[in-house]
């Protein structure tokens, strides 16, 4: 199967995420539209997870400022969360796609992109699969300038591995690589062998 999203112009409701399956011979399995008040939303990137649902995230531009908004759907593209997970990033001119990871254990979502602090700064989150954020990294380049996640990866063990442009003091911009180790934490065994009962920290 083959899983994308992007955007297309739905008419009167503007620009709107789309997230589609489709079958080894490219026939429409199903497909899911995202709108937010007629306004434009751009999906940028998609991962599934070892039970094959899709997160899918992107960014919205509400009254002049972006946000990020991640959905989660199950196999058959029903919505697994009632409301989408959203980010208000504090920025009105975006310039990096925001992207999105998945564990292959614990299902937890990851999202990078930037955020707007004293500048613009790497930011990478985390999204349990409940929908909920459990926690939120920004990341400041040498010279303060903007800076933003351009890529990320997460490892079984839950270790992030995030791409960044950073604005160097040269007025040019560094390749930025940050690793971010978490400390897994196990429940006791299951003789069953059952990986459900291990989450992260």
């Amino acid at each position: 199967e083959i899983v994308i999203c992007g955007s297309f112009n739905n008419g009167s409701t503007n620009d709107d995420y789309f997230t589609m399956k489709c079958d080894p011979n490219f026939n429409l399995v199903w497909q899911q539209d995202y709108d937010v008040a007629n306004g434009f939303e751009y999906a940028t990137s998609l991962a599934r997870d070892s039970s094959n649902n899709i997160a899918v995230t992107g960014y919205v531009n509400n009254a002049g400022i972006y946000e990020y908004h991640t959905l989660l759907y199950d196999p058959s593209g029903m919505p697994l969360w009632s409301t989408p997970n959203i980010e208000n990033t504090g920025i009105a001119g975006l310039y990096i796609k925001t992207r999105v990871a998945i564990d292959t254990i614990a299902h937890h979502i990851y999202v990078s992109g930037a955020k707007a602090n004293s500048s613009n700064d790497v930011f990478v989150y985390q999204i349990a699969p409940s929908g909920n954020t459990k926690w939120r990294k920004n990341f400041d380049g040498p010279a303060n300038g903007h800076d933003a996640g351009t890529g990320l990866a997460v490892n079984g063990i839950g270790v992030v591995y995030l791409s960044a442009l950073c604005t160097n003091t040269a007025s040019g911009f560094d390749i930025t690589t940050i690793k971010i180790s978490q400390t897994p934490f196990y429940f006791p065994p299951d003789l069953n062998g059952d990986t459900a009962d291990l989450a992260f920290q």
